[in-house]
Parts: C-alpha cells; sequence; structure tokens
C-alpha cells in the first residue's frame, strides 16, 4: 500500500476475537524504497474506521530510514508489537504509514500475523562479530525474563529456518554469546537461537545471523615506487605491490594529500597495475586496499611518490595520435598555414611527411602550447618550445608532432589547431618556369604537364594533404587522369633532378 496523500492513511486488519487479559503477539514485515524515507505506527480499535476514535497505539513509532535514492530497495524489518486486550471482544489492528516531507515512493507490508505470546520468550538481535579465518563469535539480548535452561542454537550452510524439532548444533547454558570455531574458511554459515525455558519448552527460533567464515586480508607493501620515492619517470609506468595470500583483489586509490586519497582508479586481480603519469614534480598518493569474501584489509597505509623533474621537452601522448593518417604538407610557399585537424588535444601527436632542406614552422592555435618534435618515433626530441617551433630536416622522412598543454606536458582534452608553414629549400625554387606548361586549368579528364627537362615524379594531393593520384615518369611530357576525382581544389607537385614545382588546380 502507497502513501501518496496530505492525510495519513490506515491498513487494517480483518477482525479477531481476543481473551481478556491474554497476551497476543501482533507482528508484521515492513520495507520501502531508499528515498526520503517514512514513519509508521501500530494501532489497535474495536472499531476499522478511516480515521478512527482514539484508537490504541502499540508499541513506539518506527522510523525506516532514507538513503536520498529512490532505485535503492532497502531490506525489509519485521515489527512486533504485545497487546493483551483489558476486556474479551472483537478487535482489529491498523497500521498507519505517516506522511512526510516527501510521500514515499512505496510502502510495502507483508505477512501479518496474530498470535498468542508464547510463555518461552526468543531472544533478539543475534549478531555474528569477530569473524577469522576458523570462526565468529555470535552474541544475542536475552529476553526481559531469562530462560532457566539458557539457550540452544543451530549452524547451517542454508539459510532455511530449522524447524523446531530440529536437533540443536550447542546450547549455552549461561551468558548470551558462543563462540563457534572449527569452520571452513570461505563458507556462508547461517545461526538461529532459541531460549530453553525448560527441559521441555522451548521458544521458536530467532531471526537468522549470516556470516562468511573469512577473514578480511592483511593490508599490501608497495614494491614500485616504494613510500616517498623520487623522480619516478613520467609516461606509462608499472605500479607493483607485495601480493597477499589470501586476498582476491585489489582496489587503487589516489589522492592530492595523504587525507583525500579516495579516488578508486579500478580493481586488479593482480598485484600490479599499468598506469599513465601525466605529470612532472609532483607528489601523487596512493593506497591499495585488499579484498576477499571476509571484506576489505582495514587501516591501509597511504603511500606517496614524486614525479621526475621535467625534461624540457615533451613525447608523452595520453590521447594519442591523430589523425590517424600520416600527413603531407599540401603548400610549401613560405605562407599559407597548413591545418592538420582543429579538434586535436594536448598530449597528442600527428605524423608528419617532411622534405630535406624545407623549413617546417609547427604551431598550435593556442599561442600557449607547447611543441616537441621527434624524428624516431618518439624515443627522443629534435627540436621543442612554445609555439611555434621551427625544423629543418636534413633527409625525407616522417617525423611526430606533439602538441602538449604547457612544458609540464599536460593534458588537456579541448580543441586546437595543428598547424604547419613550410619552406622550401632555396634549390627547390629554382625552376625554369619558362620551360613549364601545365594545361587545362580547370581541368575535367586528362591533365597535361611539359618540362624542358626529364620529369621523374608527378604527385597530386587534395588540401587535407592527402596522396590521391602518383604516377613515375622519366620523360619531358606526361598525362594525369583525373577523371576519377571528385570537384574541387588540389595540388600538383612536379619533381625534377630534384627541384619541386607547386601548382594548384581546378578539377569540374
Amino acid at each position: 500500500r502507497c502513501a501518496w496523500n496530505a492525510v495519513n492513511e490506515y491498513i487494517w486488519t480483518q477482525s479477531f476475537n481476543l481473551t481478556a487479559g491474554t497476551s497476543y503477539d501482533f507482528s508484521y514485515w515492513t520495507q520501502g524504497d531508499g528515498g526520503t524515507g517514512w514513519t509508521s505506527d501500530t494501532f489497535v480499535s474495536s472499531t476499522q474506521l478511516s480515521t478512527p476514535t482514539a484508537p490504541t497505539q502499540l508499541g513506539a513509532t518506527y522510523s525506516y530510514p532514507g538513503t536520498g535514492a529512490l532505485t535503492t530497495t532497502l531490506p525489509y524489518v519485521k515489527i512486533l508489537n504485545v497487546f493483551t486486550p483489558a476486556t474479551t471482544g472483537t478487535y482489529y489492528f491498523a497500521v498507519r504509514v505517516n506522511q512526510p516531507a516527501s510521500a514515499p515512493y512505496y510502502v510495502a507490508f507483508d505477512d501479518f500475523r496474530l498470535e498468542p505470546t508464547p510463555s518461552c520468550i526468543a531472544p533478539s538481535a543475534v549478531v555474528s562479530n569477530t569473524i577469522t579465518n576458523s570462526g565468529a563469535t555470535i552474541s544475542w539480548t536475552a529476553p526481559a525474563t531469562a530462560p532457566a535452561n539458557g539457550y540452544q542454537y543451530f549452524v547451517s550452510t542454508s539459510n532455511a529456518t530449522p524447524l523446531t524439532t530440529a536437533t540443536p548444533t550447542g546450547t549455552v547454558a549461561s551468558g548470551t554469546s558462543v563462540l563457534l570455531n572449527t569452520l571452513t574458511t570461505g563458507t556462508t554459515y547461517f545461526v538461529w537461537v532459541r531460549s530453553a525455558c525448560s527441559a521441555s519448552e522451548t521458544s521458536p527460533w530467532s531471526d537468522a545471523t549470516s556470516f562468511n567464515a573469512t577473514l578480511p586480508p592483511a593490508c599490501a607493501t608497495a614494491t614500485a615506487p616504494v613510500d616517498a620515492a623520487v623522480n619516478v619517470p613520467a609516461g606509462s609506468y608499472t605500479f607493483t605491490w607485495s601480493a597477499v595470500p589470501t586476498a582476491v583483489s585489489y582496489d587503487v586509490f589516489t589522492g592530492n594529500s595523504a587525507t583525500t586519497v579516495t579516488t578508486l582508479v579500478a580493481n586488479y586481480t593482480t598485484n600490479s597495475a599499468q598506469l599513465e603519469l601525466n605529470s612532472y614534480n609532483t607528489t601523487i598518493y596512493w593506497k591499495v586496499v585488499p579484498k576477499n569474501a571476509g571484506g576489505a584489509a582495514n587501516g591501509c597505509p597511504v603511500w606517496s611518490f614524486t614525479t621526475q623533474a621535467p625534461p624540457g621537452f615533451c613525447l608523452a601522448a595520453t590521447y594519442g595520435r591523430y589523425a590517424t593518417a600520416t600527413y603531407t604538407v599540401p603548400l610549401c610557399d613560405g605562407t599559407t598555414v597548413n591545418i592538420i585537424a582543429s579538434n586535436c588535444y594536448a598530449s597528442e601527436f600527428s605524423n608528419v611527411n617532411v622534405v630535406g632542406g624545407n623549413t617546417y614552422s609547427f604551431r598550435s592555435s593556442i599561442a600557449t602550447d607547447f611543441i616537441t618534435i621527434s624524428a624516431d618515433g618518439g624515443s627522443s626530441a629534435i627540436v621543442y618550445g612554445v609555439t611555434p617551433v621551427s625544423y629543418t630536416p636534413t633527409a625525407d622522412g616522417v617525423i611526430r608532432f606533439y602538441t602538449h598543454k604547457d612544458n609540464q606536458c599536460l593534458s588537456e582534452d579541448v580543441n586546437r589547431a595543428r598547424q604547419i608553414v613550410c619552406t622550401q629549400a632555396l634549390d627547390n625554387k629554382i625552376f625554369n618556369n619558362d620551360g613549364f606548361s601545365l594545361y587545362p586549368n580547370p581541368v575535367s579528364n586528362m591533365l597535361n604537364i611539359e618540362y624542358s627537362d626529364k620529369i621523374s615524379f608527378v604527385r597530386i594531393y587534395n588540401l587535407v594533404g592527402q596522396e590521391v593520384l602518383s604516377k613515375q615518369i622519366d620523360a619531358t611530357q606526361t598525362q594525369m587522369d583525373m577523371s576519377t576525382l571528385s570537384s574541387g581544389t588540389y595540388l600538383v607537385k612536379i619533381n625534377s633532378n630534384d627541384l619541386v614545382k607547386s601548382v594548384k588546380i581546378n578539377k569540374y
């Protein structure tokens, strides 16, 4: 039943004929959502009305907790009240859900029960604690009248409540606890307790307590980096710690101070983790919490380490390579800003084809970005500095063009354009234009190229630097079939005796 309305609601049982002076137990189970929480009261009355006249409240108001999350399902709770009527007659029992500031999403009730109060009362609040790999202590709260013959307990690996005729696992002559031992590590056990009021009379079994006979693991020891290590290299780093024999997994946490190591990196099933260190001269705090079926290790230490000082260049690439294709500069006229991509990130690189003797100015659209150029696949840096950075290769090849937020090699997932201005080498500019012709322009199908000296190679690129056509030649004239290309602007590069001529053409 749900409590939605502003007026608090009652839910009533059927009628019961009760005898004066006899004690009765009225009980039920209740459950609700994890939202705001709510309270409920239990009543008894000789009438059954939506708003009864002066009903008698049984026991104290029950408060159901709230977690703030409607999707969280909280467990059922048993409510027990005792009622002794002063007069024989017809009685009704009711539960009223009290309206909180915000109505509960749902309230559920189950297993309403009315029965004579047993003369032998079961213990309550049975709990398990001090759990080890082979045992646990079970304790409980005695009833108002302690049983003359102590207590009996029943241990099982099943959660099925034992029958009244079940043979107890053991007895407790005095006190309200028992130590269970010789248990199997890793096994879940259920325990019930009942009062032994005499040699022939016992109470019903209590509600069960359950536990897993596994002690939480011990803490680990940092092995790499060791605690308080310095000059830990940036980049990909393998963290390791001592293996804990009873642990099945490890939670790794980090933080900015010794008291804020609360950010969970991940859970690992081995005693190592491959992580990326992207900052220099920074102290990082971390800890490892081993876990198993018995829970998580308690009181594990916080370790720290400090990364190396910045080397002056940045070869880390948190976001990897972008764009994926190797870029060829379309225009090498000393003025055109060639854009590899406009949605690049800091801590990322692009592969770029370079021509020996040409001078390249590598730039970022963010004026404070730090640029690093590598010619050996990222193993070392050739030139580096705040944008722009110039580099003149001595031979043709592929370089890596890194962009970072600053000289601390920080990453940033904010778009910036990765740009190149290319200037041809002086000897590449001495091209006999009088002996050169290229036609027609614009072109539809066949492009004719003629030169006074032998042409060795013709390459055609689109404006994003992708080579779309190429042809090796050993003649003074040739044709390029452009019929398969889409309409647009292209760059034609003609090589002759180590000289290069670049011409823009339009395809229609």
